[in-house]
């Protein structure tokens, strides 16, 4: 078989994967600032829900250190496990991080940028199995 059949077998395979797995849930919040996030999440991701993915980056929408330039997107599907998750976003990601997986959790998902000023920002999903 030429590396071609192996790519085209992979992409079979993959796309196999996905149907089975339940992607046709899948879903994305799209690009929110992070008051709007809280807001969907409240809205929208119960119990029901599991955010798998989780993307930021900044937005110039008002002058500073304002929340509204953070923004960010969540993938998410069903979660029939009832699988208990967290996420958050800004710079205390990485002490938010140890707190967690003190209590079992564990990074799932992970993205950051860079302000103007040079400040890391960073966003995080973590999930911890019952």
């Amino acid at each position: 078989m030429t590396n071609a059949g192996y790519i085209r077998l992979g992409t079979v395979a993959v796309s196999l994967c996905l149907a089975l797995s339940g992607s046709a849930y899948a879903k994305s919040t799209g690009w929110l600032n992070a008051n709007r996030l809280q807001d969907f999440g409240r809205e929208h991701l119960h119990a029901n829900a599991l955010p798998t993915s989780i993307s930021c980056k900044d937005s110039d929408v008002v002058a500073g250190m304002d929340r509204r330039n953070t923004m960010v997107k969540i993938e998410y599907s069903s979660n029939p496990e009832h699988i208990k998750w967290k996420w958050a976003w800004g710079g205390l990601v990485g002490k938010i991080d140890r707190d967690y997986a003190a209590k079992g959790y564990k990074m799932v998902s992970q993205d950051s940028f860079r302000r103007p000023s040079g400040l890391l920002m960073r966003c995080a999903i973590w999930q911890k199995r019952n």
